[in-house]
């Protein structure tokens, strides 16, 4: 159960650039932990945006490791991303992932943001002005390819 309204993603997903880095650097591929965040959509190191590797249909077991030389068959593609705030959303959840940011204070700020907002009525979130806000301060395709509608 998914509780959020980002869809998780099926199949795991690479940068062309790490790949070849991992290769480079341990003489075989990895899989990079921040790529599988389904909210990561650009590589944080590199800003390119992240390819899905779609497995064969021997490869679809839900309990099957999917290596990562599995991709040596794939399409490296380099696809360079131009909107400054996926790149930076993409590092604050690589930042989160390798705990670099204070959770406890951030998320006492954003309860008191939260609080003082607009969106706020009671102990009620108003998702539709909030999603209003977020469109408008961000732009619909930040918002989209979040929502997984690209």
């Amino acid at each position: 159960i998914n509780g959020s309204s980002l869809s998780p993603s099926k199949f795991p997903r690479y940068c062309s650039i790490c790949y070849k880095e991992s290769i480079e650097k341990n003489n075989e591929p990895y899989w990079t932990r921040v790529h599988q965040i389904d909210s990561v959509i650009v590589c944080p190191i590199h800003n390119i945006y992240l390819q899905k590797y779609i497995p064969n249909t021997d490869e679809l077991n839900k309990g099957l490791y999917i290596n990562a030389n599995s991709m040596m068959q794939a399409d490296l593609k380099v696809i360079e991303n131009k909107n400054v705030l996926m790149h930076t959303l993409s590092k604050v959840h690589a930042d989160l992932l390798l705990n670099q940011i204070d959770l406890k204070q951030r998320s006492t700020e954003y309860v008191d943001r939260l609080k003082n907002s607009c969106f706020q009525f009671g102990s009620k979130l108003s998702l539709q002005s909030l999603m209003t806000e977020i469109k408008k301060f961000y732009g619909e395709e930040v918002l989209n390819s979040y929502l997984g509608y690209n």
